[in-house]
């Protein structure tokens, strides 16, 4: 009888643990998607710009023009041949979508990770799903 190499031993726990954080890479993969899909309607470029835009159109809405923010807004609506003020309400608005949006997807994401890691048999792990977890939530 030979020495046992305890190190390759693959017990249920580590066999759990691995299946736990697969469960957490598809929670997290799946609310990337949904965030994803709005993102595929905007260049990489447009999408870098959003923070800069956003601060923009709140500098201008509170009546600070003058912001390199807010001439950044500006000179994109000029460009685009609308008035800044149309431009700020569309961020805004945008803004407001996608920031409602995000907390949903990220607040759910969050839910079902600290499901998974209550988990404590495969059956509950398997009844996580992002699928599942849409008829009790609104993502």
């Amino acid at each position: 009888m030979g020495n046992i190499d305890w190190t390759k031993l693959d017990t249920p726990a580590m066999k759990f643990a691995r299946a736990k954080e697969a469960k957490r890479r598809q929670i997290w993969a799946a609310g990337d998607a949904v965030l994803a899909e709005v993102k595929a309607n905007y260049t990489e470029a447009e999408i870098e710009s959003w923070s800069k835009q956003e601060q923009g159109a709140k500098d201008y809405a509170a009546g600070n023009t003058e912001t390199e923010a807010a001439q950044f807004v500006a000179a994109i609506a000029t460009t685009r041949g609308i008035k800044t003020a149309v431009l700020v309400e569309k961020i805004l608005a945008n803004v407001a979508a996608y920031g409602a949006l995000s907390a949903s997807v990220i607040g759910k994401q969050q839910r079902l990770d600290t499901a998974v890691t209550a988990a404590t048999t495969q059956a509950e792990l398997d009844a996580i799903t992002w699928e599942a977890a849409n008829n009790d939530n609104n993502v």
